[in-house]
C-alpha cells in the first residue's frame, strides 16, 4: 500500500510492517544526516546513518528471510548523539563516531580527513553487524548492533 492510499485507510486497517529476521548481515551506508534534538533532558546533535542489509550470514534463518522478501526492503540506523553541553560525554561519543568511520567503515585516507570529509565518504561503505529486535509494547524495533569491519 502506498502512502497516498494509506491516507484514506482507517489506522486500524493499516497493515503491520514485516521485520527483517534477526542475525548477522553485511550492511551498506545509504546516507547520513545530522539533526538537532532538544528536550527537557538536554540538547544534542544526532548523526544518523541510514543503512541497508546487503548480505545475510549463516546465523539468519533462511525460511524467515524468504518470507520477509528482498534484503533491499530492509532498513536500519546507526546513530550517535553528541551533547551540545560539551565536556567528556561529548568527547566520548565523538570518539565513538570517529572510530565507526575510521575503524569500522575503514575509509581510505581517514587519518588525513576532517570529520565532515569522513561523513561524506561514508556513503556506500560496508560493515558487518547484528540485526536485533527490541520490543516496546506491541512495537518491534530493529536495532543494528555490534558492528565491526568486513574482514
Amino acid at each position: 500500500m502506498n502512502f497516498m492510499d494509506a491516507l484514506d485507510t482507517k489506522t486500524s486497517d493499516l497493515p503491520k510492517p514485516k521485520n527483517i529476521p534477526q542475525g548477522t548481515y553485511n550492511w551498506a551506508v545509504i546516507k547520513h544526516d545530522i539533526s538537532e534534538i532538544k528536550s527537557a533532558k538536554g540538547h544534542w546533535d544526532a548523526v544518523n546513518f541510514s543503512v541497508r542489509p546487503v548480505e545475510a550470514h549463516g546465523d539468519v534463518d533462511q525460511n524467515e528471510l524468504d518470507a520477509y522478501g528482498p534484503l533491499s526492503a530492509g532498513l536500519g540506523r546507526v546513530s550517535f548523539m553528541i551533547t551540545r553541553e560539551g565536556g567528556n560525554e561529548a568527547l566520548v561519543t565523538q570518539e565513538r563516531l570517529v572510530k565507526f568511520l575510521k575503524d569500522t567503515l575503514m575509509i581510505d585516507g581517514a587519518a588525513d580527513m576532517t570529520l565532515k570529509e569522513l561523513l561524506a565518504a561514508s556513503t556506500n561503505m560496508q560493515f558487518m553487524a547484528q540485526c536485533l529486535h527490541r520490543m516496546d509494547g506491541d512495537n518491534v524495533y530493529v536495532d543494528v548492533k555490534n558492528y565491526q569491519p568486513l574482514a
